[in-house]
């Protein structure tokens, strides 16, 4: 009997510790309407504010897309800045 309540113990453990899935990769299309290239793309705290720039992302760039809200995407950069563009910027 006490060999189950730890294995169950531990199982529930376990399934807490489960490593999340990656994020996706995606790439900057930092390009305007014209389809001219824009000189860098700033990386914002928080999107709906836009107070404080924690980056910059350039086309072409790799970045992780960890989620989307309204129009904004939140990104990762492979320097680890963790921050906000317009999600029109993301080229999957």
């Amino acid at each position: 009997m006490k060999t189950w309540i730890i294995l169950a113990t531990l199982a529930a453990l376990l399934a807490g510790c489960a490593p999340s899935p990656a994020p996706p990769i995606v790439t900057i299309n930092a390009r305007d309407e014209s389809g001219q290239i824009i000189a860098s793309v700033n990386v914002w705290d928080n999107y709906q504010t836009r107070a404080t720039v924690v980056g910059v992302v350039h086309d072409g760039d790799r970045v992780a897309l960890i989620r989307r809200a309204g129009d904004g995407a939140q990104i990762q950069t492979t320097a680890g800045v963790r921050g906000w563009v317009s999600a029109a910027f993301i080229k999957q």
